[in-house]
């Protein structure tokens, strides 16, 4: 169940694929997945993404801070308990067009960015169970069960959770919409 807060709508005005995409202002507004359970073992989080500008912000946030991706300036970086861990941070990531991001971690429990089916050099191993608490914030970090920081300011698309490795090495980023059913866990 995906639950909307602040302005948080879809936009009939920006989209990658077909006519729509949520939009988020940066000012508090977020989408929740209620019931989100734990990151145990590989998975996948990735999504399209277009920012109206790359100030710090944030795409997604599992749980209570316990691993999130986002931007700082052009820099894409996660935080976990570890601190940040910045992946592309030569300017990558531009405002105004859109990007596939993907964050996956393996079987050996390496976590990987791709932007745009590319492959970070940076890694970090971590086989830490990501709690959720039941939660998975779209469009911002926690602040509370119903407020975030860090607002993405921009529009995202095509979210989805995969329950393994969807990616293991570079890839060709997607050219149209997921499929609506699939091998999703």
């Amino acid at each position: 169940n995906l639950t909307l807060y602040g302005n948080a709508k879809i936009s009939t005005g920006q989209a990658k694929f077909g006519n729509t995409s949520m939009v988020f202002d940066g000012t508090g507004d977020f989408a929740q997945v209620q019931g989100f359970e734990d990151l145990t073992g590989p998975f996948t989080i990735e999504c399209f993404a277009r920012a109206d500008d790359t100030g710090n912000a944030f795409l997604w946030c599992v749980g209570t801070y316990t691993i999130e991706l986002g931007i700082s300036g052009n820099d894409l970086r996660i935080y976990t308990s570890a601190g940040y861990t910045n992946f592309f941070t030569g300017g990558e990531f531009t405002a105004n067009n859109w990007h596939h991001v993907a964050l996956v971690r393996d079987t050996s429990n390496v976590i990987k960015v791709y932007l745009n089916g590319t492959a970070s050099s940076t890694t970090l191993t971590a086989s830490t169970n990501f709690a959720a608490g039941g939660r998975l914030f779209i469009g911002g970090e926690y602040a509370s069960a119903t407020s975030i920081n860090n607002g993405w300011d921009g529009y995202i698309e095509e979210f989805r959770v995969s329950r393994f490795a969807r990616y293991t090495s570079n890839f060709t980023a997607p050219s149209a919409a997921f499929p609506d059913k699939g091998q999703d866990a």
